[in-house]
């Protein structure tokens, strides 16, 4: 894959970090119950580690000689105001598991040894969001059930 093709991964990437629901949720108008609290805590760093995401695989197009993106605005999610958090679980798990095969087929896409790097660390973190949220569904699911 040459570099140029590179950078156009990368940053479609970077607009799958921007527009991803756990960035929409935060930047909502949420409603956290009280044993939603560490739910709350989950997905805010979640939202940090997102914005954190965009910055290295900015930098890293930066240090290949492109160009980032333009920022992406997500609307679909509009809908997750005034909701409460364990409501959209499983639909921040959905979102997850989507950036995750992202990811994983980019990372099958370029052989480029900086951004190789980055997909694969970003591709951990969300790997191990997605696993979180999955075992925070099934905890709702029994939690629901009881």
């Amino acid at each position: 894959m040459n570099t140029s093709a590179t950078i156009d991964l990368l940053n479609e990437l970077l607009a799958a970090e921007q527009c991803n629901l756990v960035t929409s949720l935060m930047d909502s108008t949420m409603f956290v119950s009280h044993p939603s609290v560490d739910l709350y805590d989950a997905v805010s760093g979640m939202a940090r580690a997102s914005r954190e995401h965009e910055r290295w695989i900015a930098e890293t197009v930066l240090r290949l000689g492109g160009v980032p993106g333009l920022r992406m605005v997500n609307v679909s999610p509009a809908d997750l105001h005034f909701q409460e958090i364990s409501a959209v679980l499983p639909r921040l798990a959905e979102d997850r598991r989507i950036l995750v095969q992202k990811f994983e087929n980019a990372r099958l896409h370029t052989t480029e040894t900086r951004a190789v790097d980055v997909i694969g660390q970003i591709l951990e973190h969300h790997r191990e969001e997605h696993a979180l949220l999955g075992r925070r569904g099934c905890e709702g699911a029994e939690t629901a059930s009881a």
